[in-house]
């Protein structure tokens, strides 16, 4: 075989690999409630009951904003009330979201004490997820590095046919010597998403 075919041959193969790579990949898509249609860009705020455990642990409301950008999202915004505490925890963003190349098949309920998820689920991991936590606490989760740890999360579907259906996301997640997670004796046990998004294969 020739220098010249054996070249072609490479650059081939490698072409063959980026193209299953593209294919592989998902995103992310919020429904636009003015048009009545999917878009590539939108934002959703994900709120509901979540808590952080280490020695002992503390409750707060959450509210996540997920940006979507041209398909891609990250959490850009956090905002935590309810105990005095909450408000004081320092987040620092953003954290990308990606969504498993493939549906989530795992058990559902995720956990004990998460609800019972509507189909299809999608594991979606948050990256770079640091949280400081104040005094009596003092804590850095998952550790005082930048570069953080992942939640890895299950979203479940929406659906815009009858009564409005909203997704649901439910994390149990160790950081470091924290553990955090949607609360499991607050309803709705989930953070609930303020417009339907979906995760694109």
């Amino acid at each position: 075989m020739t220098p010249f075919r054996t070249s072609l041959l490479a650059i081939a193969a490698i072409m063959a690999v980026s193209a299953s790579a593209c294919a592989s990949a998902t995103s992310f898509q919020v429904w636009n409630v003015s048009t009545g249609t999917w878009s590539a860009n939108g934002t959703v705020h994900l709120a509901g009951p979540i808590s952080v455990t280490a020695v002992s642990g503390f409750s707060c409301n959450a509210d996540f904003t997920m940006t979507v950008v041209n398909g891609s999202a990250s959490i850009t915004n956090v905002v935590l009330s309810g105990a005095s505490i909450c408000p004081a925890v320092v987040t620092y963003l953003p954290w990308p979201a990606t969504a498993a190349a493939a549906p989530y098949i795992g058990p559902n309920p995720p956990f004990t004490g998460a609800p019972t998820l509507s189909p299809t689920l999608w594991n979606v991991t948050l990256s770079a997820v640091r949280l400081s936590v104040p005094p009596p606490f003092s804590l850095n989760c998952p550790n005082s590095t930048p570069s953080g740890g992942p939640i890895v999360a299950v979203l479940d579907a929406a659906t815009q046919s009858g009564p409005p259906v909203l997704n649901r996301l439910v994390f149990k997640q160790s950081l470091g010597p924290c553990l955090v997670q949607t609360r499991t004796n607050t309803a709705p046990n989930a953070l609930v998403a303020n417009l339907p998004i979906r995760v694109v294969p």
